[in-house]
């Protein structure tokens, strides 16, 4: 893969299952890892970020349309939810799964946030605790 000249930022990304988004309420998290959690978000995120894209095993997988990039189509967002609500009654929609299904998801998304946090040390932060510098929690 090439590497960027210094001081420079990535102008268009093609995301995997094992990339990271690096914005919004899930930067911490592997496109899978969301996948997993909440579709919507990375449905929503194709659809109005012009300077992303998904693989297209992602695409496959969502079965939803490909955006010509860069560029967005907020319709495959509405498309997407659409088809999904289809499955679901009224009932449903208003009282069952949907509401269950968000209380599961905050509850996994910050249990997933916090176990990576908890993991993850800076390079600087092992190299002081290695020297002798700082005790390591």
């Amino acid at each position: 893969m090439a590497q960027l000249p210094p001081n420079s930022v990535a102008l268009y990304r093609i995301l995997t299952e094992k990339s990271f988004l690096g914005f919004g309420q899930y930067r911490d998290l592997t496109v899978g890892d969301i996948l997993n959690l909440d579709e919507d978000y990375i449905v929503w995120a194709y659809a109005t970020c012009d300077k992303i894209s998904l693989h297209k095993s992602i695409i496959e997988r969502l079965g939803i349309r490909e955006i010509p990039k860069p560029g967005h189509d907020v319709s495959v967002l509405y498309e997407y939810r659409d088809k999904k609500r289809e499955g679901l009654t009224d009932e449903e929609l208003l009282h069952g799964r949907v509401k269950l299904a968000r209380r599961i998801k905050g509850r996994a998304i910050s249990r997933m946030i916090s176990v990576k946090n908890a993991t993850h040390q800076s390079k600087a932060r092992l190299q002081a605790i290695n020297h002798g510098h700082m005790k390591a929690k």
